[in-house]
């Protein structure tokens, strides 16, 4: 089950990948229960902005970056995926353990998120999952942060979602609905959910799957 907020390198592994902290003079230490966030990029630099800047207010201590690459020969994507890169090393003015993953040839978006949540996940037990036109509240962060915690070792519960997309016509008690379908606009889950994934099914085995629950 999903929960919901109810208000409305031939295969190209990741070839550049570093760590860097980052302090603000004088600053606040982030807080240790804060939960990593790993946020997916390309070169949307316009609504990345946004999305670092939500993550800014939110401060985590550990921020994981996935940038998929440009089509080959494309010098535009090129130039665009650098900017939005550059925007990201730019962006953390908070202590933070920043991990960045570049790749130089594009995957495409599920291929990038795959193999970048794998990696994620084997290092932390629990992520929030933003891609760079996810732009967030406040509110977000402290549901997903939230409902880790109430539902870690639940296994009913396989994801936290910050998108609702039932009808206003529909019913809802309360601040949150389970549902068996996900969504990944804004969302975080656990290593002991991802380790359930599998993405080699195909859509329509998929869906009659959940139209059986």
């Amino acid at each position: 089950r999903v929960l919901f907020r109810s208000v409305p390198h031939e295969q190209c592994p990741f070839h550049h990948s570093k760590a860097m902290k980052r302090a603000t003079k004088g600053g606040n230490s982030a807080s240790p229960k804060k939960v990593p966030i790993a946020l997916f990029i390309h070169r949307r630099t316009w609504h990345l902005r946004r999305v670092l800047g939500a993550i800014r207010k939110y401060r985590p201590s550990r921020l994981f970056v996935y940038a998929d690459g440009w089509e080959k020969g494309n010098s535009q994507q090129k130039r665009e995926c650098h900017q939005a890169r550059n925007l990201v090393q730019r962006a953390v003015n908070w202590p933070c353990q920043v991990s960045l993953h570049f790749c130089s040839r594009n995957q495409g978006l599920k291929t990038s998120v795959e193999r970048g949540l794998s990696q994620v996940f084997a290092k932390v037990p629990e992520a929030i999952i933003l891609e760079d036109d996810c732009v967030t509240t406040p509110a977000f962060f402290k549901f997903c942060e939230d409902n880790l915690r109430k539902y870690r070792r639940d296994p009913m519960v396989m994801s936290i979602s910050g998108s609702c997309f039932v009808e206003e016509s529909v019913p809802i008690s309360g601040r949150a609905y389970l549902s068996r379908y996900p969504h990944c606009w804004g969302w975080a889950t656990w290593r002991r959910a991802w380790r359930n994934y599998d993405g080699t099914l195909p859509m329509g085995v998929l869906r009659e799957i959940l139209e059986r629950q």
